[in-house]
């Protein structure tokens, strides 16, 4: 399980030119940060998964390899 802790947004790694666009643009920085942090938040979980699921993943596309994909006689396309 990933336990993500967001704390408040701020820009102060950002350069002075990231910042006066940001504010000329109008971003709100803390929605970035947020969007941000739960876009790193679905990449981790998706490593984590695939480290845990490898076997299975292996076993799958052997499966798929040797008999083909399943319900593959009923596309249409």
């Amino acid at each position: 399980m990933v336990q993500v802790f967001l704390a408040r947004a701020k820009l102060t790694s950002a350069s002075q030119s990231e910042k006066a666009r940001t504010k000329e643009l109008k971003v709100n920085a803390s929605r970035a940060s947020e969007r941000t942090s739960r876009e790193e938040v679905q990449e981790r979980v998706a490593s984590e998964w695939a480290e845990q699921n490898v076997e299975l993943v292996k076993a799958y596309t052997a499966m798929v390899e040797r008999e083909g994909l399943p319900l593959a006689n009923f596309r249409t396309f």
